[in-house]
């Protein structure tokens, strides 16, 4: 159908031709382009999404700081309220192994 282009000849007409090829390159201009879009739009995208990820990777790290000093702290409060536990149960065995002392009333009479 479309053979070599010659002057002669069923061949396309190269108005014809200049017209399509014009065509072409407009639309192929406009996938550039929507390309580009497309491109920007992504790495916008992936810049937000990493920014988000970076802003929770840190939130989650000092949260899990702060749980591990709550941790850190337990066994130095648990040491403590033994050490009071023990004091109080020395200090009320040796309340209770202690002769009360003897009172005396005495009358006085006038």
């Amino acid at each position: 159908m479309c053979g070599p282009a010659s002057g002669s000849g069923g061949g396309p007409d190269m108005s014809e031709v200049g017209a399509r090829l014009g065509r072409l390159e407009g639309a192929f201009e406009g996938m550039r382009h929507s390309q580009n879009m497309l491109g920007v739009t992504i790495g916008i995208g992936f810049t937000i999404v990493v920014a988000i990820l970076v802003f929770l990777g840190g939130y989650v790290l000092v949260r899990m700081d702060q749980l591990t000093d709550k941790v850190n702290d337990v066994p130095d409060k648990i040491n403590a309220e033994m050490r009071d536990i023990t004091r109080t149960l020395a200090d009320s065995i040796t309340a209770a192994k202690q002769v009360p002392p003897q009172v005396l009333l005495a009358c006085l009479s006038g």
